[in-house]
């Protein structure tokens, strides 16, 4: 019969390690020590400490910024998982300066220094544009959709929340029943108290979902009393912020935020914003004035092409930012491209069937009207004014996306969709953990930072540089 060596469970183990030489220069640990040592200026924390002569000694900011930082990179970023992770992984012991930090003071921290994280955001930007890491010939932007950290019941509007408000009520009743019951069983002895402790727990803690749920509906109820909601808008009680979205292909809806990401040609993340919005064509001259404004604070003068699908198409937004000489590759809607236009004598007609039908300007919709009789029925064309009064420029814009280096140059859009991809899937960013707009973009500028410290280690490692500290 075959022998085997014993298995000691319970045996010690003494290990001698010293966490400084476990990590070499190109390691995640240490890019990110780096650039919290190099970026952070302590000046900016002090004031929100009150213990120079009293009072128990803080946590170094700097250990609690690198540890946040390495965790949203590596998609940890849960405070209770990164508080189990500092006593379980020497990446955090050796970030942390092997301190044990509970998750209520890092939820905290993070939430008291939200100024100072969008900063790190910029100035991470900086120290790699200054060694070159950034291609800002090509800029793509684009939308991905992220889940809330809503409860899906509690998505509705005015009547159904009053339903709603009727359901909860009864849950309440019949958890006093079940309250009363408890005591009963522990009086007759069928129930120890240690057992009647733990049922009471559970009731007190259901008890307390119930009673804020409750709450959130009668606020809502007065709000709508006062004329500050409308009535039928549907909204989400848990996250108001929050938004339905269509899921791809129409496979149902998802409370949840969209995500605008903005990269650079070798997948930097150069700005980052979670909204409400469906259509995201009213932030496209927000993102570019943005990337615009950063290149100007970075001293770029290298000329940037903007990329971006066919959700961002505006014709007034993009006639304004044409004009002034932004390098734009957004495909005109086949629904708004479908009909010829053709400017003759100083006027612009439209071709259908043959025919040539003059435009008319409607003021109020800032529109043009073309109209023909077919069957004795009038049918009726309209063109954003956008086109018609700039006929020349979106003449040149069409026959630059059509052209064959327009077709190669958008195309190059479709090698960044990774991106948001890989925040969503490697950095966890398909789920928001905070609620309200101003924490989720907190959430999601971390994410940020994470995917570029990720992209800064893996550009020094492939190049071989050398990063020295100021």
């Amino acid at each position: 019969m075959a022998r085997f060596k014993p298995i000691e469970k319970g045996q010690g183990l003494f290990i001698s390690l010293i966490l400084e030489e476990q990590f070499d220069e190109y390691s995640p640990e240490r890019v990110v020590g780096k650039f919290v040592d190099d970026s952070l200026k302590l000046d900016e924390l002090h004031e929100q400490y009150r213990n120079d002569e009293a009072g128990q000694k803080a946590y170094h900011p700097k250990s609690l910024f690198k540890v946040i930082l390495f965790a949203f990179a590596r998609g940890e970023k849960t405070t209770r998982q990164i508080e189990y992770l500092l006593t379980h992984n020497i990446s955090y012991m050796y970030l942390s300066d092997n301190q044990k930090i509970d998750h209520t003071t890092i939820s905290r921290f993070i939430i008291r220094n939200t100024e100072i994280i969008h900063a790190l955001f910029t100035r991470l930007l900086l120290i790699m544009d200054d060694l070159e890491l950034i291609d800002w010939d090509i800029i793509e932007t684009d939308g991905t959709i992220a889940s809330a950290n809503a409860s899906k019941r509690l998505t509705g509007d005015h009547l159904d929340f009053t339903g709603k408000y009727d359901t909860f009520d009864n849950f309440s009743k019949k958890i006093i029943d079940r309250a009363s019951y408890v005591a009963k069983k522990e009086a007759d002895g069928a129930l120890t108290t240690q057992e009647a402790d733990i049922e009471r727990e559970k009731i007190k803690r259901q008890e307390k979902v119930y009673k804020n749920t409750m709450d959130k509906i009668k606020k809502f109820d007065e709000d709508v009393k006062e004329g500050k909601i409308d009535p039928k808008m549907r909204t989400n009680l848990t996250d108001p912020d929050s938004k339905l979205f269509m899921k791809k292909m129409g496979n149902g809806f998802e409370q949840g935020y969209n995500v605008i990401t903005t990269v650079s040609g070798n997948d930097v993340v150069l700005s980052i914003e979670a909204t409400d919005l469906h259509r995201e064509s009213p932030i496209l001259k927000k993102k570019i004035d943005e990337i615009e404004n950063l290149k100007n604070n970075l001293n770029v003068s290298r000329p940037s092409a903007y990329l971006s699908d066919k959700g961002f198409f505006d014709s007034a937004l993009m006639t304004g930012l044409l004009k002034s000489g932004i390098n734009l590759y957004i495909p005109i809607p086949e629904n708004v491209n479908k009909h010829e236009l053709i400017k003759k004598d100083s006027q612009v007609f439209l071709k259908y069937n043959e025919q040539l039908l003059r435009g008319r300007k409607r003021q109020k919709d800032n529109e043009y009207v073309f109209r023909t009789k077919i069957n004795d029925k009038i049918k009726e064309f309209t063109v954003s004014a956008s086109f018609i009064e700039n006929f020349d420029l979106w003449a040149e814009y069409r026959n630059k996306m059509t052209s064959q280096d327009g077709v190669f140059m958008y195309n190059k859009r479709i090698g960044k969709e990774h991106n948001n991809q890989d925040l969503k899937s490697e950095q966890k960013m398909a789920r928001i953990f905070r609620r309200r707009s101003k924490r989720v973009n907190l959430e999601v500028t971390l994410h940020g930072i994470g995917h570029n410290l990720r992209k800064l280690g893996k550009y020094l490692k492939d190049r071989e540089i050398r990063w020295v500290m100021a």
